[in-house]
């Protein structure tokens, strides 16, 4: 939230995403493989723990700004070889039976300013 009230410079186009996840879903992200493994359950080699909504950081950084009555941020070119824009999929955690609590940025966030 700091850096949505400090008005930062951010890619808008094309989109520059991001992928997050809430600490309380991190947690119990841990908690339910660490369970189904002591049930037996043949577990992947990895799973994503990512939320259900890899959004463009203008998206996330605007939201935020206007849940807090602050300017939106600066729009700043793309850069030319940004290798970090990508979009985790989470859905080998999902079919083990994993429910994200926050499943998008708007509902973990959304709990701070609603809650």
């Amino acid at each position: 939230m700091n850096k949505a009230k400090q008005r930062p410079a951010i890619q808008h186009t094309p989109p520059y995403f991001t992928n997050r996840i809430h600490q309380d879903d991190c947690v119990r992200v841990l908690a339910f493989l660490l369970e189904k493994s002591t049930l037996g359950v043949k577990l992947e080699n990895y799973y994503l723990a990512s939320d259900d909504d890899p959004a463009p950081m203008y998206e996330v950084i605007s939201w935020l700004a206007e849940q807090l009555n602050c300017p939106a941020p600066i729009i700043k070119p793309a850069a030319r070889n940004d290798t970090q824009n990508k979009r985790c999929n989470n859905q080998r955690l999902k079919d083990l039976g994993y429910v994200f609590r926050y499943p998008s940025y708007k509902d973990g966030y959304g709990e701070m300013f609603h809650g």
